[in-house]
């Protein structure tokens, strides 16, 4: 059996229902972890563009740039924050998040660990005083 068997060729597609209900609301700010790869750009284009979010784009700047160019989107009207590594731009989403800059932060191309760490550390991160459960 081939190793790509298991993975699915069908187009993923939101839900219209769940669009639906988040029309027509104020577009949230949101700090995108990693969004300096083409398939995670396009997934913040797809999102700003039904006016889910305003986003704040981490990551490399040239290589945001290039991804921009590459999907032949103008990003130069957002916030871009320089950063040079997954771990610094998992920790500068973290840090908007916990002072209120931003109201979602959203994965984009940067490993689960990496994203997650600093977002639960108990100094800095976004957990509250509650025992962290899932």
């Amino acid at each position: 059996m081939a190793a790509d068997s298991f993975l699915s060729t069908a187009q993923v597609v939101c839900p219209p229902e769940l669009l639906d209900r988040a029309s027509g609301k104020v577009a949230a700010v949101t700090a995108v972890v990693g969004s300096d790869h083409v398939i995670a750009l396009e997934s913040v284009r797809q999102a700003q563009q039904a006016g889910l979010i305003t986003p704040i784009l981490i990551g490399s700047r040239a290589r945001i740039e290039a991804a921009a160019q590459e999907i032949d989107w103008d990003v130069s009207g957002f916030e871009v924050v320089e950063a040079k590594s997954e771990t610094a731009a998992a920790e500068a989403g973290a840090q908007l998040a916990s002072s209120g800059a931003v109201a979602m932060v959203m994965k984009g191309h940067v490993h689960s660990d990496t994203f997650m760490r600093p977002l639960l550390a108990k100094d800095g991160g976004i957990r509250g005083k509650g025992r962290l459960s899932h």
